[in-house]
């Protein structure tokens, strides 16, 4: 091709079969792959007046406004938002895995394309897959100018992070069933895998959780890029990129076109353009780290044994004058592929007691250090991985180290 082509479905359409499955974007045009709509006069009058008002209305009224960056048309209606409703209820699980057990090994070349919306909010899943909530709570996130933001609450940003951290290892999960699919379809050597991401997510207390700002570029900006060329070596490469390069590289390697000079954007520094106008990072020092979570250890040496190692640290059984545990009948009848409850939630009001110890099924699963002083009810959250649970009904307790054992 000598013209350098608009975007990666224009560039490969009619030499590539098309697999395409978007989660709730419309990158591939109509003319490529199928569309659920046509256009009218009346429609295209709509797009305009819609991409006027995103150019016109001040950030807390756009924000509020339906995208115009996710399809070629239709920005004012509902479908975007429907059809992330729609999969999100059916299952982003079901849908990322209906799309990997489609590929299959065929004569002619095919472009297999997935925009999965994981592990985008909201945090449902456990790093097999199974279900932690349908429609997870972040009782942290608030409103700020229309925005999605944070509370000064460091409890509540450290649960919706490790709940987060779950979400983006079942991501991880997904990503290694496709790459059996491939072997398995003997196609692994001969394709060209590309995995990357839109955008990050801000997990900090006070910040705002997608848009940007000077104090959370480190966790915007920074997006993963793994590509899988079976024509190199497998390498790390540090240059700057950002993700419309990855067209020039796929250009490059099928040599479909080279783009003119000024149309890559691999430069030492960048420039990005937020709601408060144009402001310059340099992306390369991702160096800050986000508040450490120290009211949740799930690594306690003490995780894994049984209640015979803490003989000499005088456990605490709480009873039920103690201690409250928030909807204690999910802990019965548990069925992994429906639901896994991971977060193990109540109160505690023995004034001696500062360490909280989940112990499942004669297990000690998880280990929380209470905040709050005495007398008052103290509340805890505990991660209780799913390993720890067992099909049907589960033997749960809650146990205390006081002060002086500690």
């Amino acid at each position: 091709m000598s013209a350098y082509p608009e975007n990666l479905f224009t560039m490969l359409a009619g030499d590539y079969q098309m697999h395409v499955e978007e989660s709730v974007t419309r990158l591939c045009p109509p003319s490529i792959c199928r569309s659920d709509r046509g256009s009218t006069a009346w429609s295209v009058a709509q797009d305009l007046s819609h991409v006027y008002a995103h150019l016109v209305a001040p950030p807390g009224v756009r924000s509020s406004l339906q995208p115009i960056d996710r399809g070629w048309k239709n920005f004012a209606n509902a479908t975007i938002a429907e059809r992330a409703d729609a999969i999100n209820s059916a299952g982003r699980r079901e849908h990322a895995r209906a799309f990997i057990s489609e590929i299959r090994k065929v004569s002619s070349p095919t472009l297999h394309f997935l925009h999965t919306n994981l592990p985008h909010a909201p945090y449902q899943y456990l790093p097999s897959g199974a279900v932690l909530f349908r429609h997870a709570p972040l009782s942290a996130l608030t409103k700020r100018d229309g925005l999605d933001a944070w509370r000064d609450d460091e409890r509540g940003v450290a649960e919706a992070r490790h709940m987060f951290m779950w979400q983006l290892r079942f991501a991880d999960t997904l990503l290694g069933e496709l790459l059996e699919r491939l072997r398995s379809q003997a196609m692994l050597e001969e394709t060209l895998l590309i995995v990357t991401a839109d955008h990050g997510v801000s997990l900090r207390p006070g910040e705002l959780r997608r848009e940007l700002t000077a104090t959370n570029v480190d966790d915007i900006l920074g997006v993963p890029l793994l590509i899988r060329d079976p024509s190199q070596d497998p390498r790390i490469v540090d240059d700057n990129v950002e993700i419309i390069d990855i067209l020039t590289m796929i250009a490059n390697r099928l040599g479909a076109g080279t783009p003119s000079p000024g149309e890559t954007h691999s430069h030492a520094r960048k420039t990005v353009f937020t709601h408060a106008g144009r402001q310059s990072f340099s992306p390369a020092l991702f160096t800050r780290e986000p508040p450490a979570m120290r009211w949740h250890s799930p690594q306690s040496e003490l995780v894994g044994r049984t209640l015979t190692h803490l003989a000499e640290r005088e456990p605490v059984m709480l009873g039920d004058a103690h201690y409250q545990l928030m909807r204690p009948g999910l802990y019965q009848r548990v069925d992994p592929a429906v639901f896994v409850p991971g977060i193990v939630r109540g109160t505690v009001t023995h004034p001696d007691i500062e360490t909280v110890l989940v112990v499942l099924n004669d297990r000690i699963a998880a280990q929380v250090q209470l905040s709050g002083d005495p007398p008052s009810a103290r509340p805890f959250a505990a991660f209780v991985g799913e390993r720890w649970y067992r099909r049907g009904d589960n033997v749960l307790h809650i146990v205390g180290l006081s002060r002086t054992a500690e």
